[in-house]
Order: structure tokens, then C-alpha cells, then sequence
């Protein structure tokens, strides 16, 4: 009995030096990411919309969403030299979810490159993302191929059986090995 009235005070101390309180893991809670903004497509024709997403705002956040565009030298879109000014335009206040989320289109009306920021208010959270926006009837990037497939692949198929009947016809020409007697 004296040794279990000694155990247990001992076993329970140990146990609170062991284990770490609820207390103490609520206390220091994990830094959020920050937040971020993606834009698709990369690359539009002025005039056409893309699909704003941003993640890690605060929940409930109005967020203000703004495009500024950098023409490019001579009004190209593909020159490297950026003429040195920039056009803010405000959006309308798109709402994050309870996740701290959102989605809207936006539509692009100048040609350059436009760096589409979100603002979430109250918490001040920002996050950028940039569009190439190209001028009506220029050529986007070309993702594909134009090779039709299926006359590959006749055209496989005539030069396989060209090929097995020139082998027939000289299988056929040969002539046969004496027998040496």
C-alpha cells in the first residue's frame, strides 16, 4: 500500500512532464500561407476574359481586385522593351468563402502585359498574377499538332504491304539450290 501511495504521485508527474498540454499545442498555432493568385488562361486576345482564383485570403475578406497593364514598346505584345507606365483599373469587390477563397472572370481590355493584383479587406492579404494579352488577329501559341494522324497511318500501312509484296515478288525469282548429289 506504502508503495502505491508513493508510485502514483510519481507516475502522474511524469506523465504531466511527458505529455504536452492542449494549453500549450493551442497556444502556437501554425503560421498560414500566404496568399496566392492564379490566373487562367496565361494568354488572352484582347477583349477575351480569363479566370481569377486566389486562395489564403482571410474568410469573408471583400476583396478588391485591380489590372494594371504595361504596353509594350510600338504596341507589341511580344517586344522585350516595356514602355515605362502602367494603367490601374478597378474591378468590382468579389467576397472570399469561408475557406478564404475566390473565383471571378475578368475581362481584358488592352494589349500588353497586365498584372491582375486581389486585395482582401480587412485582413490587407495581396497577391499578384500576370496575362500576356495579344492583339486581336496576332496568333496565340501554337499547343498542338496539325498532322493528321489517321493518314499517317495509312500511309504506314501502303508502305508496309509495298514493302511485303517486293519481298513476295523476290522470294519468287529466286532460284532454287541445286542438290549436290
Amino acid at each position: 500500500m506504502r508503495v502505491v501511495r508513493f508510485l502514483v504521485p510519481v507516475v502522474v508527474a511524469a506523465m504531466g512532464l511527458i505529455l504536452p498540454s492542449a494549453a500549450s499545442l493551442a497556444a502556437a498555432p501554425y503560421p498560414a500561407p500566404p496568399p496566392s493568385l492564379t490566373v487562367s488562361p496565361g494568354t488572352v486576345v484582347v477583349g477575351g476574359s480569363v479566370t481569377v482564383t486566389g486562395t489564403g485570403f482571410g474568410v469573408g475578406d471583400e476583396i478588391t481586385i485591380t489590372v494594371s497593364y504595361q504596353a509594350t514598346a510600338a504596341g507589341q505584345s511580344h517586344a522585350m522593351v516595356p514602355i515605362a507606365y502602367a494603367i490601374p483599373l478597378a474591378l468590382p469587390m468579389v467576397n472570399a468563402g469561408a475557406d478564404g477563397a475566390f473565383s471571378t472572370n475578368v475581362q481584358l481590355t488592352q494589349v500588353g502585359l497586365a498584372t491582375i493584383t486581389a486585395t482582401g479587406s480587412p485582413s490587407g492579404l495581396s497577391a499578384s498574377a500576370s496575362v500576356r494579352v495579344v492583339a486581336a488577329g496576332s496568333s496565340l501559341p501554337v499547343t498542338g499538332t496539325t498532322v493528321n494522324f489517321l493518314t499517317v497511318a495509312l500511309i504506314g500501312v501502303a508502305l508496309t504491304g509495298v514493302g511485303a509484296m517486293l519481298f513476295v515478288i523476290a522470294r519468287s525469282r529466286r532460284r532454287p539450290a541445286t542438290p549436290i548429289a
